[in-house]
């Protein structure tokens, strides 16, 4: 895919752009909810499917981690080493805090990487995978992007997935609160393009 470098580039710019207006929003609540142990921050259904791994020891990579809140939260639950990729610079830094309000700096790391084009060392080194809500809308070659999720595991390993049917997407959301409008054809292809920011917390627009 010639045009995938830039769509990747593109996604980093917008990815920290956005990452001090989230910051400012959330992670000091986050900083306070990690400092007091026992945090875990996955939806019941993901929490279940991680559960279902056997996940106590087990070395764990999640792939576009954005903040790190998610690994923190499995690390919590028992397993052993942890690995956060995020092409994002600005949120691995938030998910760096994060690790250390929770006590997990001695078996948690983050790296900054492409998942198109991750270190050859990673390969077949972990245990399980995880994958949360809104990763695959970023993915520009899908059957690329799961090949490499899965060179990251081990054989016999697990890829934990969280997330939204794409028929959401084929509706608008009324402004003013009322029944979205189905506006877009669940077939329709090629790269979505937004000029007005990823500020989904607050909708702030810039």
């Amino acid at each position: 895919m010639a045009d995938r470098p830039d769509y990747i580039a593109a996604n980093r710019e917008a990815w920290n752009e956005v990452a001090p207006r989230h910051g400012a929003r959330n992670q000091a609540r986050l900083i306070e909810q990690f400092r007091a142990g026992g945090c875990n921050l996955l939806e019941d259904e993901a929490r279940a499917m991680v559960l279902e791994t056997g996940i106590a020891g087990k070395s764990v990579v999640q792939v576009c981690c954005n903040n790190g809140k998610d690994l923190l939260s499995v690390k919590g639950m028992g397993a052993g080493r942890c690995l956060g990729i995020d092409l994002s610079d600005a949120f691995l830094a938030q998910a760096r805090e994060l690790a250390e309000a929770a006590g997990f700096t001695d078996d948690v790391r983050f790296l900054e990487a492409d998942v198109y084009a991750l270190p050859v060392e990673l390969a077949g080194s972990f245990d399980v995978a995880l994958t949360t809500i809104g990763v695959l809308t970023w993915m520009p070659d899908l059957p690329v992007f799961f090949g490499a999720v899965a060179g990251l595991l081990k054989p016999g390993g697990w890829w934990v997935m969280e997330e939204t049917h794409p028929v959401v997407f084929m509706y608008e959301e009324d402004p003013d609160g009322g029944i979205p409008q189905l506006t877009y054809s669940y077939f329709r292809g090629g790269p979505e393009r937004w000029d007005d920011g990823l500020d989904y917390f607050s909708g702030e627009t810039y």
